[in-house]
């Protein structure tokens, strides 16, 4: 007797991998974060963690068989990766625009540890 799969359940168990990837590649990024002689932000190493733990919790759980993602998880997150590759793991940085900065990214600014400058100028 010859089982069938399910087409539905292969493609989430590739997007699942596939996610479980990206989600581990966001956290080795913020992980990887090299600060050098930039303020250090006490309020955005807070939400960095979190999302290091959030991230690292779904690639574990998707592994595990307790999370099957979409392939809308993985568009979301491949993005988010995107961003965190560009901004080299500086969450401040995905926040801040040519124009200016948006108020997420002053509050994340706002305190601060030390007299370090928050940014060299140019």
């Amino acid at each position: 007797m010859e089982t069938e799969m399910n087409p539905q359940l292969i493609e989430f168990s590739v997007a699942t991998l596939i996610n479980a990837g990206i989600c581990l590649g966001i956290a080795f990024r913020l992980i990887t974060f090299a600060r050098g002689d930039k303020a250090y932000r006490p309020i955005a190493s807070l939400m960095a963690y979190f999302l290091i733990v959030a991230s690292g919790a779904i690639a574990i759980k998707s592994l595990s068989g307790q999370y099957i993602a979409t392939w809308f998880d993985v568009v979301l997150h491949g993005a988010i990766l995107l961003a965190f590759i560009e901004s080299k793991g500086n969450l401040v940085d995905i926040f801040r625009t040519a124009e200016g900065e948006r108020a997420i990214c002053k509050w994340l600014r706002k305190i601060r540890h030390g007299n370090t400058p928050s940014r060299k100028p140019r």
